[in-house]
């Protein structure tokens, strides 16, 4: 018996003593930033980070919140996923992370009650688009059933009806002649009491322009297309003239695809008119193509966005003083209601070369900067007496015509794209207003400069940002075609008319220039400078 009692002594002395070397059972850690999310009635996700050094394992109290995950190990980032609610009141839930069995943070999501709402973001606005090219979409912010009405054959949506916040596809197309632009308004409803109906008009404009705009370099395929929409048909494209004669090249026609291909040239800038001839070689239309080192950017002054350069600039530079030195800069002219320009001048003085000067040239002549004529398409630049319409005016477009008829006024729109407007896809001519609007800005919200050289051209600083750089083009004479006074005044084009006669800027100066005086003149025929507008 006392072996026994001696025995089991030993033995619990042995088991306590290797009780006692085992090792202490560590805690485990987990944390989160957040205690309380909440959510809109629109539910949504948000990201949690999890701080744990050990293995742990998450839930949610409710079928309507979730976790992208039930369990992990050490750090780890889940995502929170709530569904939209439609409850007329708010509700919460519980997301509890455990570890080594024990509950160890719990975080409270909120949910705000359900209210109806239809919110499009675009709603009022109008969408602009050009052709079929692009797909642009609708943002719509919806807790209640909604339908949208008003798809046409060429403006319909990837979806019609739903009942909750979608993005909805507009499915454009651009077949057929129709006029541009055309509209459609799209209305999006719900029957729910209380919901107002939210609304967007889209507008589709022609890809028809002009004057297309071709990085040097680049091989580019344009519509032979009208900027009402209406395709040109013909039998050859060919150029009429170039300001070099390895500008272009490449010239193509597809009757089939009703496209034009031309390319430019890798390391020049400047100008070309190409036209599509039919049968008999008469000219179907033409346009200019303008060839840049650099694409157009836009200057925004006073709420208006303006091409940063004249139309048919060939230079442009970050140093406005050496821009407007440079007569190349200066771009090309234009008679009003028409499409097909006129070169400028190769010399710019502000103290000579007006009428009635010794030194005065003809229209033409030795004031002109030299172009490269297509012998087989253009006898070279011309002046007429006869009556300028829009079938002479396309037809001969290197003619200058000093007599025009009422015709010519439709040629231009004042404040929209008109069928002979001179501008590239997405710009126009301005109005009066606009210029003026500028001007006013100019004279409070910039700092003027002046060329102290041969000219008197002008850039300015803008408060803002940015140069706004104006060239003094002045014009050439309504009655002979002359070039009166390069470098010295400035004289823009507008789309306005007051009294039968054009109403354009005149030497940076504000208020409406409606008189007549030495150095100015409104003609239908005087061809002034082109400074586009974003439509």
């Amino acid at each position: 018996m006392k072996r026994l009692f001696l025995f089991l002594t030993v033995a619990a002395a042995v088991c306590c003593a290797a009780c006692s070397d085992d090792p202490e059972v560590a805690e485990s850690n987990l944390s989160l930033l957040e205690d309380n999310v909440t959510f809109d009635m629109f539910g949504g996700r948000s990201v949690l980070e999890i701080t744990a050094d050990s293995p742990w394992t998450v839930s949610c109290d409710d079928d309507w919140c979730r976790t992208n995950v039930a369990e992990g190990s050490h750090t780890k980032k889940i995502v929170l996923t709530v569904d939209q609610s439609f409850l007329p009141e708010e509700r919460t839930t519980a997301v509890r992370f455990y570890a080594a069995g024990e509950e160890k943070h719990t975080v409270t999501v909120t949910q705000e009650k359900f209210e109806p709402i239809l919110v499009l973001a675009e709603n009022g606005a109008d969408i602009t688009v050009y052709g079929a090219g692009s797909e642009p979409a609708l943002n719509l912010r919806a807790s209640v059933a909604w339908k949208i009405e008003g798809a046409t054959d060429w403006c319909a949506v990837s979806q019609s009806e739903g009942t909750k916040s979608s993005v909805v596809k507009l499915l454009l197309t651009d077949d057929g002649e129709g006029v541009r632009p055309r509209s459609a308004t799209l209305t999006v409803s719900s029957e729910m009491e209380g919901v107002e109906p939210q609304q967007v008009t889209v507008v589709q404009r022609s890809t028809g322009a002009n004057t297309v705009v071709v990085r040097a370099g680049e091989t580019r395929a344009f519509p032979a297309r009208r900027t009402d929409g209406a395709y040109v048909k013909g039998v050859a494209a060919d150029w009429v003239w170039t300001t070099d004669a390895e500008l272009l090249s490449g010239l193509d026609y597809d009757a089939s695809r009703n496209e034009i291909t031309c390319t430019a040239a890798k390391s020049k800038q400047g100008s070309g008119l190409v036209a599509l001839f039919d049968a008999g070689g008469a000219v179907v239309w033409s346009w200019l193509v303008w060839v840049v080192d650099k694409m157009p950017s836009d200057v925004t002054v006073g709420g208006i966005a303006w091409q940063d350069r004249n139309v048919g600039a060939e230079y442009h530079s970050a140093d406005p003083k050496a821009c407007v030195q440079d007569f190349r800069s200066y771009g090309l002219f234009y008679q009003w209601g028409r499409k097909e320009p006129f070169i400028g001048a190769k010399i710019l003085s502000k103290n000579k070369y007006y009428e009635g000067h010794a030194e005065y040239p003809d229209a033409f002549g030795a004031m002109t900067r030299e172009v490269v004529f297509n012998a087989s398409r253009t006898a070279g630049w011309q002046v007429s007496g006869e009556e300028m319409t829009a079938a002479t005016a396309n037809g001969n477009p290197t003619t200058f015509y000093t007599r025009s008829s009422a015709a010519m006024s439709e040629g231009w729109t004042e404040g929209g794209k008109g069928l002979n407007d001179p501008c590239p896809v997405g710009y126009r001519v301005p109005t009066a207003a606009e210029w003026q609007s500028l001007l006013a800005y100019v004279d409070g919200n910039a700092a003027k400069n002046q060329d102290s050289g041969d000219t008197y051209s002008r850039w300015y600083a803008l408060n803002s940002g940015g140069t706004l750089i104006g060239p003094s083009t002045m014009f050439r004479k309504g009655d002979n075609g002359r070039i009166h006074y390069p470098g010295r005044s400035a004289a823009y084009c507008s789309s306005t008319l007051a009294g039968g006669k054009p109403l354009p800027m005149y030497d940076w100066k504000a208020g409406d220039a409606t008189g007549e005086g030495t150095y100015y003149e409104r003609k239908m025929t005087t061809a002034y400078g082109m400074r586009c507008v974003k439509e």
